[in-house]
């Protein structure tokens, strides 16, 4: 039967059992408005120190280091240090590191902050299950599918081959009468141990709505039920706060161990470097990131939703399929918002306590998160897993009222049939070839080059969008088939043909302009040379810096009795006194500048280098192609 509950979760106060692991937290605190560990703070290492180094410095300065997550997102805890002694910053992706309780915690954060070794420092955030009361249970137990037209993408897939890993408070291991067919790999980073039990039940809700049993006579359906789940347990056993480092871990752990999608039905906190780059990384390694919005029903999307490598969800009404979802009242929305689902009255079998196990209606962006999820998990069962492809699909074919994002529903409500359709055909796309030519390629300045890209192709469809683009400075030139442009200045151009078809792949092609000197005589023979030998310089620091003032920048440098220069002889002078004082300073204009008249004003004002006219004359600043750099021999 269904049981009717009102499930309220207070994160004011905690008053905790003592939980094994060293994870926990004793006390709380707002910073930034957010909820935070009063007791510890999460740092990240310079990637160049080894852990040992990192871990002195800390316990010199009276800070301790309580535990360390690797890369994978295995923890390490203080009494096995020793075996990470010799691992570096790019190893230990961060470090759990104890602060009293009773003191301002901003400023031990600046202090730390402060130390050698220390890259940055975050809050210990402690995030919340995202879910609300609920009133009435529902009826219809899951028409939340039938909006999604689940019925026809379960024609198509169920999910097999896909691995989702629930971020969350466990998985149920006993009681059920529907349990997901295949749950494992999962581990529990609040006791850090392999127990991911759930016993709050908040979890096991939502990785039954990403995949119940289904098609077995029992219970309710799951939306990838032939899905596997890893169930990745961040919540403590009793009602309490998941921290930061744990949901960092997490991630990492989930990259590392084949999770194509993950589902954060839990937020709270504020932006931490590491949360981001953990979901950065997973991203980057054909991970699906997904996170519910938050409750507050506020134009503030909760992190770890609002991350940009995050799919933020929020919660829309139940209705018709169809129809046209709204924003439920308590569904939180604004800028980073992506899309929304079904939250309100959401039914799957889970655990509760002083009550057991039962069927339950719940409601919140808890709920509406793994609704994404779910239908991820089908899109990578059919296409493979490609996050950016992925997110595509279900933004391309989401259903709204609006014809474009809004801040109220993102892209609209997923919906998993078109978006299968959509991302098959573009996992099946080929993508376009990339051919553009130049007439001429080379000549004197000012020279006006045409470009064509005409010869480029797309095996099965059409080439939408054409693109000419600089590469020394960025500067697009053109967005059509043909374009035309003038380079005013001498130097060696590399040029790109963005090419891009009717599913958005894209293809590119390179094309080389040689622009000389426009001028003849003696004054600027090196500057020829320079402009015509690609062999002159290389491309170190120093080749770098020689080749934009004698090519690009068509200037001469000259000893302080008026000698002129040769290249390969600048390049030497640059190379041996590469460590003095006018030498750094030449090059760091070059570094900062994106124009030779940048670049020649640095020198004049920061270097101290005197600008002469080629008659010899002392150059007010305007100058002319043939001036003189005096000065860069000393």
């Amino acid at each position: 039967m269904l049981r009717r509950l009102t499930v309220i979760l207070v994160v004011a106060a905690f008053c905790l059992p003592t939980v094994a692991g060293a994870t926990r937290y004793e006390a709380t605190t707002t910073i930034d408005g957010h909820l935070a560990a009063a007791d510890s703070v999460i740092v990240e290492m310079n990637p160049d120190l080894t852990f040992a180094t990192f871990e002195k410095r800390l316990r010199d300065a009276r800070y301790a280091v309580r535990l360390a997550s690797l890369d994978d997102g295995t923890i390490v805890e203080a009494t096995d240090f020793k075996a990470i002694d010799l691992y570096d910053g790019e190893d230990v992706f961060i470090a759990v590191v104890d602060v009293a309780a009773d003191l301002d915690l901003e400023k031990q954060i600046a202090e730390l902050e402060s130390m050698p070794g220390v890259q940055s420092v975050w809050p210990n955030y402690i995030h919340a299950p995202l879910f609300r009361p609920n009133d009435p249970y529902y009826n219809q137990y899951q028409g939340n599918f039938r909006q999604l037209f689940l019925e026809d993408a379960w024609d198509i897939t169920t999910g097999g081959g896909a691995t989702v890993g629930v971020i969350d408070s466990g998985y149920r291991r006993s009681g059920l009468e529907d349990a997901a067919e295949n749950t494992s790999g999962g581990y529990d980073f609040w006791g850090n141990d392999t127990n991911w039990n759930d016993y709050i039940g908040h979890g096991t809700h939502v990785s039954n709505t990403v995949a119940e049993a289904t098609n077995n006579r029992k219970g309710c359906a799951g939306i990838a039920f032939d899905a596997r789940l890893m169930p990745l347990k961040v919540f403590p056993d009793y009602d309490g706060g998941a921290l930061e480092s744990d949901i960092i871990s997490a991630i990492n752990y989930a990259r590392t161990n084949g999770a194509d999608v993950i589902n954060m039905s839990l937020g709270g906190g504020g932006y931490v470097s590491s949360t981001d780059s953990a979901i950065d990384r997973a991203f980057n390694a054909g991970v699906v990131v997904v996170a519910a919005s938050g409750n507050d029903g506020v134009s503030r999307v909760d992190y770890p939703g609002a991350y940009d490598n995050s799919i933020a969800v929020g919660s829309c009404n139940t209705h018709a399929p169809g129809a046209n979802p709204q924003r439920s009242s308590f569904s939180s929305y604004g800028s980073a918002l992506d899309l929304v689902a079904p939250g309100d009255g959401i039914v799957q079998e889970t655990y509760e306590p002083g009550y057991g196990v039962d069927y339950y209606s719940l409601g919140g962006t808890s709920m509406a998160s793994p609704h994404v999820a779910g239908v991820a998990a089908l899109l990578v069962a059919h296409g493979g897993a490609h996050p950016q492809g992925i997110r595509q699909s279900m933004y391309d074919t989401a259903r709204s009222s609006s014809s474009s994002w809004t801040n109220q529903l993102g892209w609209g409500e997923v919906d998993a049939y078109a978006a299968l359709v959509d991302y098959a055909g573009a996992a099946l796309n080929k993508p376009p070839v990339a051919e553009g030519n130049a007439s001429p390629t080379g000549g004197r300045a000012p020279l006006t080059v045409t470009f064509r890209g005409g010869n480029s192709s797309d095996p099965d469809g059409t080439i939408e969008a054409y693109r000419w683009k600089i590469i020394n400075n960025g500067n697009v030139i053109g967005n059509s088939k043909v374009t035309t442009h003038t380079f005013p200045n001498p130097g060696t151009y590399k040029v790109e043909l963005l090419v891009t078809d009717n599913r958005n792949a894209t293809d590119t092609d390179l094309l080389t302009i040689n622009v000389t000197s426009s001028t003849g005589g003696d004054d600027d023979d090196a500057d020829d040379d320079a402009a015509d030998d690609d062999d002159t310089f290389d491309d170190s620091e120093c080749g770098q810096l020689l080749n934009m003032v004698y090519g690009g920048c068509n200037y001469a440098l000259a000893f302080e009795n008026g000698q002129s220069i040769q290249p390969a002889t600048a390049m030497q002078m640059c190379e041996e006194s590469a460590d003095s004082e006018g030498w750094l300073c030449l090059q760091q204009c070059y570094n900062d500048s994106d124009s030779c008249g940048y670049w020649r004003g640095c020198a004049r004002q920061v270097c101290g280098i005197r600008v002469l006219q080629d008659n010899g004359a002392d150059d007010s600043g305007n100058g002319d192609e043939n001036d003189f750099m005096w000065g860069c021999g000393e």
